[in-house]
């Protein structure tokens, strides 16, 4: 009677947990979801509304109204290259706390799924500031200021002053407080990671069990903060305002003029400190994301990977897509090599797309005939791998081929869909995906994503006869590098999976010969 009752209450005490575990899953999918939804809706949003986001045309006051973008990061005119300082200085805190909060925030529900609903007060916390970031893009282009109106009483001759509030357009040292919102991000990541080192003890000794890891994260966490703040108060101060009002991040200013020599002198002392510069730099980084990184060492590189961690990538990628039609539609005049020379429409590009939708009908063809018959996951790594290879040497050769920079749009349209097609495709196909295979996807996709972004600023900056992507004073463009750094790289996960392929097939040969032995 007695085992009956402990039978029992074992069988309820069992179905008490599975209750709450499926509570807790459902409570971290509906997190992930609202996450992903605000990803989408604002990534949507802010790429859409570029000039008024990112790049508020506002704060780059040109003669020419209809092209305002016209001398955007153009640093050689004196006059505008404060304003392009400040656009610079005011967008990159926003969007790195912003990406950062996101991304962060979705990858502690999945570590925190246990206890998720202890970990709501993070989730709010991260999801307010990238919610902050997102307003302050949008509005953060003008400020309050309060002018003095001196007016003459006609009846008494007497002198009145009113105190008026106006707007005026926000300054570089206006730009310089957004580098605050750095600082609330390191509270609130230090806050959780004291949090989760304590929650992670008991289940995750090996990681957790030593305080070094979580000191030397949070010593990492905070030199980066002071050296980014440190360097950007000097650089703000380091000149007389009123003297330079309107240059003073560079005329005068005795930081810009060491850094500018630093890097513009060749000597033996200034190669030096910019290697050391980069070493300590390279240091911090790999501090700050210590136990990342011993995670992976003790999970092994080839152990199965989640696949929740693509969905915020392929969500940017795929938004970048969306957008990316929009600048389809801008109208550019056709880039001729000679001055006055009658427009032509080269249709060449296309020959490009036609090839890169064999491609990937190939694939697809060899794929599901291959794989209906041996479902091996490392072969569907290298016929994927393959394939972005392929499309990827397309799309390299395409841009040197191909003289127009307004065609380079549709080429890149379409080889990055079909790319983002196949990543698709080989994430629901395979059951599990190992972790080497999981992180070389994640720095494809960001690397696709970087290149469309710039691609598509290239075509909106072409349409305003700026042509500064095109024709950098460097041997190749600044499009042709990260297209060949994206092919580099694909070509690279290609060559990974047929050694690591080759390998396995040489220790599986050994044990098969040292077995008959």
């Amino acid at each position: 009677m007695k085992s009956k009752i402990i039978e029992n209450k074992r069988i309820y005490d069992d179905y008490s947990l599975h209750l709450a575990s499926k509570s807790q899953s459902l409570w971290s999918v509906i997190y992930k979801y609202l996450l992903v939804v605000f990803f989408v809706i604002a990534m949507l949003v802010v790429l859409i509304l570029l000039d008024r986001s990112i790049f508020p045309t506002q704060l780059l006051a040109t003669d020419n109204a209809n092209k305002p973008l016209t001398f955007l990061f153009d640093f050689e005119n004196t006059e505008l290259r404060q304003q392009n300082a400040t656009i610079i200085l005011r967008f990159s805190p926003l969007v790195f706390t912003f990406f950062y909060a996101v991304f962060k925030n979705f990858k502690n529900i999945e570590t925190q799924k246990e206890k998720i609903n202890k970990y709501l007060y993070f989730y709010i916390l991260y999801f307010a500031l990238a919610l902050s970031c997102v307003i302050l893009l949008f509005f953060f282009i003008t400020t309050n200021q309060t002018k003095e109106i001196q007016s003459i009483n006609n009846e008494t001759g007497l002198v009145t002053t009113t105190q008026v509030a106006t707007q005026k357009l926000i300054t570089a040292v206006d730009a310089n407080q957004l580098f605050y919102i750095l600082i609330p991000l390191f509270l609130l990541n230090t806050s959780f990671e004291i949090y989760n080192h304590i929650y992670k003890r008991q289940s995750e000794p090996l990681l957790y069990g030593s305080v070094w890891h979580l000191l030397v994260q949070i010593f990492s966490h905070t030199a980066l903060l002071i050296f980014c703040l440190t360097n950007i108060f000097i650089w703000i101060s380091a000149s007389d305002v009123k003297a330079h009002p309107n240059t003073f991040l560079f005329d005068g200013n005795w930081y810009w003029n060491k850094v500018e020599n630093l890097f513009n002198q060749k000597t033996i002392l200034n190669l030096s400190l910019i290697i050391l510069f980069f070493v300590l730099v390279g240091l911090l980084i790999f501090g700050a994301n210590i136990k990342k990184v011993f995670k992976i060492v003790e999970s092994q590189i080839t152990k199965n990977s989640s696949k929740d961690k693509y969905v915020l990538h392929l969500a940017l990628l795929i938004m970048l897509l969306i957008t990316f039609i929009k600048v389809m539609t801008i109208d550019v005049r056709n880039l001729t090599p000679t001055i006055g020379q009658k427009e032509t429409y080269n249709y060449f590009y296309v020959l490009f797309i036609v090839v890169a939708l064999i491609i990937v009908i190939l694939y697809f063809v060899l794929v599901e005939f291959m794989y209906a018959r041996n479902k091996n996951n490392t072969l569907l790594t290298i016929y994927m791998s393959l394939a972005q290879t392929l499309l990827w040497v397309l799309m390299m050769v395409s841009i040197f081929v191909i003289k127009n920079p307004s065609d380079y749009v549709y080429n890149t349209f379409s080889s990055v869909l079909l790319s983002v097609i196949i990543y698709i495709h080989y994430v629901k196909r395979v059951k599990t995906i190992k972790t080497w295979t999981s992180y070389m996807i994640i720095i494809a996709i960001s690397l696709h994503s970087i290149l469309l972004f710039l691609y598509a600023l290239n075509h909106i900056l072409i349409a305003q006869d700026n042509f500064l992507l095109v024709s950098t004073p460097t041997p190749i463009s600044l499009l042709k590098i990260i297209t060949i750094i994206n092919f580099v790289f694909v070509a690279l996960f290609y060559l990974s999976a047929l050694s690591i392929t080759f390998i396995s097939l040489q220790k599986i040969d050994w044990l098969n010969k040292k077995s008959k032995e």
